[in-house]
């Protein structure tokens, strides 16, 4: 390499772009160990180093990191370099950091150097600024066993990672000392004691060339939600068994209800569990200047428009059964009681043969309301032909079927049908001029209503226009209705609601709790869908320093010349090289980015409500003769009804159908709108 002009140790590039062979170099007692890369162009010379020194001499040690530009038309030099240099004499301990520029003759230089001066026989600590301890199972591995390079990975809402190499195992190795054991990992700084991971060794990997063992180590994030968590987990976002697949376990349920929130559950380096929120806070946990930050490592990655979500449709459809009850008075009227004293050919309406009408009628007779218009007393009545004594018939036979408190036939042991005399009189009537009762009929109706809820985030969609995307649930309610629907005897509609008109009903829509749970946690998918992919746009860097206090819950400044930006810690690398003895933390910080401002909006979300719809009809009655026509009356005890044509004597009574719009299935829909707020985390670049 040279400088200005100048080789070192005597020995000069062998032409632009040779890179010399790395190695040692022994003389007068100086040892010198480096890595280098050149790039030299002509007209002038430029140079990119990084170099790794380490020269013994006279108790002296020398290690640093360079980068050196040479340009044409004169010498530019910018230098960065680390040095750790023990002088044994005159107890001479000297740590400096130095920025020189100097410009002469058409050079420029640009200096910055941190050196540490110290005991050629102080600590690990002392030389480089760090030290690393490892405890398996409760052990502490000897710093000569650990080799290469230690390995920590957090990324937010997964598992935490971590790579060691045991080196010097010489002998028969026991792998059950290691796999599935604890492993500790702490780092030493000037600020004291950090750990950086708590965890368990997954695998042990062995080298069987180079007689290493790595080990690839985990920190038991499932375990440890299922273990800790289980009554826990529930505070984190929304669930609903309408929305998502019965968890397996609380690892699962945790994944599921991290999907409904922009937060997430990480394990810090000790194991303790905390939530937090993936935005920034607006007062950042550290501020970094250009000090601190690595000049070879900022990158900024802004999401692409593919990747961003600004309105989300939810449409969302909620299925249950609605139990009906229809209740409806009937009526068999018989002609006038003069109609029988003057008409040839009409029967009697007979008491016994409407109770047996009714055990077959289709529709569920109320017990109690049956009632009967009976034929007059006995006297002298005139029907328009002169007046006549009427006796009424009266026997001791009639009956009527017997039936228990539910409404049901009771039967004999022979299974016949048990009669009993009529009430009222021992002699009761066997006739009546007309029969009233109440009936009823039930049957289920299916209900779907349908909500749509838009929503919006008006601050990305004004400048990337609209980016959409639809999202479907339900919540579905199964009821089993043939119980219901083919129960033949009259139940009371204890419990429903009366719509006035001999209508009730009864909805099987479940809890209201359970529906606004499964239409909240849809809601809140969409929205953290929204929220969470304006968050994409992320800072990578690298700290000038060993940063072991930085955890994923943080929220970090950064405040260069460069760049200007506060945003979450989204991922965590810790590097710790026992070689080149170098110890360095990489953090990508994510931002959310949103133009202008925009207000909170609200939404309550409604109570299944589909209302009741049907027409019930009129009361029924049925005429014991058809073709009645019309004439001259007096009623009961007037005068009779002449016929224009013969009398048609009807034997049936036919049950009214449930109108169809009672019956098929009723859709009802609602439709909503929302806006979105998304955070703007100040992102300022300049060069």
């Amino acid at each position: 390499m040279l400088i200005n002009g100048a080789g070192i140790n005597g020995e000069a590039i062998n032409g632009p772009g040779h890179i010399p062979t790395s190695g040692p170099i022994v003389a007068s007692g100086i040892a010198v160990e480096f890595e280098q890369s050149v790039v030299a162009v002509a007209a002038g010379t430029a140079v990119e180093v990084e170099q790794s020194v380490g020269a013994v001499a006279s108790g002296t040690a020398v290690e640093f990191e360079q980068l050196v530009g040479i340009l044409a038309s004169g010498i530019a030099v910018e230098f960065e370099q680390s040095v750790v240099f023990s002088a044994v004499g005159s107890g001479i301990a000297v740590e400096f950091e130095q920025v020189v520029q100097a410009v002469a003759a058409g050079i420029a230089v640009e200096f910055e150097q941190r050196v540490r001066d110290t005991n050629a026989s102080a600590s690990h600590l002392d030389l480089f600024g760090w030290d690393a301890r490892i405890t398996i199972n409760g052990k502490l591995v000897p710093l000569c066993e650990i080799g290469g390079e230690i390995t920590v990975t957090r990324n937010e809402n997964a598992s935490a990672l971590a790579q060691v190499t045991l080196v010097n195992k010489t002998g028969q190795q026991d792998f059950d000392a290691w796999h599935g054991k604890q492993i500790l990992i702490d780092a030493d700084t000037d600020t004291g004691t950090r750990r950086i991971f708590t965890g368990t060794i997954d695998y042990p990997r062995t080298d069987l060339v180079n007689k290493t063992i790595r080990l690839d180590c985990i920190d038991r994030r499932e375990e440890r939600v299922n273990a800790q968590l289980s009554s826990q987990v529930k505070f984190v976002g929304f669930w609903s068994p309408d929305i998502f697949e019965t968890p397996e376990d609380t690892a699962e349920e945790l994944r599921q209800r991290l999907e409904t929130t922009p937060h997430a559950l990480d394990f810090d380096s000790y194991g303790q569990h905390r939530v937090t929120s993936l935005l920034a806070k607006s007062t950042p946990d550290f501020t970094l200047e250009r000090c601190d930050i690595s000049n070879d490592i900022p990158v900024l990655n802004l999401s692409t428009r593919s990747r961003l979500v600004n309105r989300v449709r939810m449409e969302f459809e909620a299925r249950w059964t609605r139990l009906r009850h229809r209740e409806k008075s009937f009526k068999i009227e018989a002609p006038a009681f003069c109609d029988y004293m003057t008409v040839q050919g009409l029967d009697y309406l007979r008491i016994d043969s409407v109770y047996q009408t009714l055990d077959s009628f289709p529709w569920a007779v109320k017990p109690s309301t049956i009632d009967f218009t009976y034929l007059p007393d006995a006297g002298v009545y005139n029907c328009g032909n002169g007046k006549f004594i009427w006796t009424p018939p009266r026997g001791f036979g009639s009956v009527k079927v017997v039936r228990d408190q539910n409404g049901d036939i009771v039967y004999d042991a022979s299974g016949n049908p048990v009669y009993e005399p009529v009430a009222g009189s021992s002699a009761a009537p066997i006739f009546c001029l007309s029969a009233n009762w109440t009936a009823a009929k039930r049957w289920a109706q299916d209900i779907s209503e349908s909500i749509t809820v838009t929503l919006n985030a008006p601050q990305s969609i004004g400048q990337y226009g609209a980016i959409e995307r639809t999202n479907r649930y339900g919540y579905d309610v199964e009821y089993d209705t043939q119980d219901y629907e083919s129960n033949e005897t009259y139940q009371s509609p204890s419990g429903f609601i009366s719509a006035g008109n001999g209508d009730y009903y009864l909805d099987k829509s479940g809890s209201a709790v359970d529906y606004k749970k499964a239409l909240q946690t849809g809601f809140s998918i969409c929205e953290a869908t929204i929220v969470k992919s304006h968050r994409e746009n992320t800072v990578a860097f690298r700290s000038r320093n060993f940063w072991p206090d930085v955890e994923l819950y943080h929220t970090v400044a950064i405040n260069t010349d460069t760049i200007t930006c506060r945003g979450k810690v989204k991922q965590i690398v810790h590097k710790l090289n026992t070689k080149s003895k170098r110890a360095t933390t990489n953090v990508v910080l994510a931002l959310s980015r949103a133009q202008g401002g925009q207000s909170q909006d609200s939404l309550s979300f409604p109570i299944l409500d589909a209302p009741l719809v049907g027409n019930p009809g009129s009361n029924v009655t049925y005429k014991l003769y058809q073709g009645q026509g019309g004439g001259s009356g007096g009623g009961l005890l007037g005068q009779g009804t002449s016929y224009a044509t013969p009398p048609v004597k009807n034997s049936t009574l036919k049950a009214p159908d449930i109108d169809e719009m009672s019956r098929k299935q009723q859709k009802t829909s609602d439709s909503y709108s929302y806006n979105v707020v998304l955070q703007n985390d100040p992102l300022d670049v300049n060069f």
